[in-house]
């Protein structure tokens, strides 16, 4: 029979201020198995051109597979130029994050508190699923402590309005599993070099 869940649709309006690309969760199973598709949109302001693909899997992967996708985000790449006479390009790249599930499933009762990235390069029609995590369930705070969370779900990515760079990410926490209630953690991100001589890319800190 068809499996009924919420979709946690997201996603972006593009540059000609119409087009809306988004991702949403398609639940497979009976278990909630999800997996992530996109849905594409003439125009985000009518309902009646929302298309979901629901014949082609973004990414199908192991566990329960991947939910919760953030908003959607752009970067702009500069393309190689071979050619003197050549005119240098530039590629536009959509990311997201993914609450990803492939070791657990929130629905068993035991939900992960790992996040991970994914592009695209052509527009959204197809995406790549990084291999490790954005974050997980260790959260470090810049006083020294730790804090070891159950689940950190609902990832959001909060830009900066004039330069589009990454400010922070939010996720929903819940402590333990016999806590009754949720709340929300801003984790700042780090630039590169500008962190104690860190030489890693953008990172995560509290």
């Amino acid at each position: 029979g068809v499996v009924h869940c919420d979709s946690n649709l997201n996603g972006i309006i593009l540059e000609d201020g119409n087009t809306f690309v988004g991702i949403w969760r398609r639940c497979e199973t009976d278990s909630l198995f999800t997996i992530p598709h996109r849905l594409v949109a003439t125009d985000w302001r009518d309902p009646s051109t929302y298309r979901p693909i629901i014949d082609e899997p973004l990414f199908v992967l192991g566990g329960s597979g991947a939910e919760d996708p953030s908003n959607i985000w752009t970067t702009t790449t500069s393309d190689m130029v071979t050619d003197d006479d050549e005119e240098e390009s530039h590629t536009v790249a959509l990311h997201v994050l993914l609450h990803d599930e492939q070791s657990t499933r929130c629905m068993l009762g035991q939900c992960s508190a790992n996040g991970r990235h994914a592009f695209s390069l052509d527009g959204g029609k197809s995406w790549r699923y990084a291999s490790t995590d954005a974050y997980n369930r260790t959260i470090r705070f810049d006083n020294g402590t730790t804090l070891e969370v159950d689940t950190r779900a609902r990832p959001h990515v909060v830009l900066d309005s004039k330069t589009n760079e990454i400010v922070a990410v939010t996720t929903g926490i819940q402590p333990d599993q016999d806590s009754g209630y949720v709340w929300t953690l801003a984790q700042g991100v780090q630039k590169k070099g500008k962190h104690n001589n860190n030489n890693n890319n953008n990172e995560l800190m509290t």
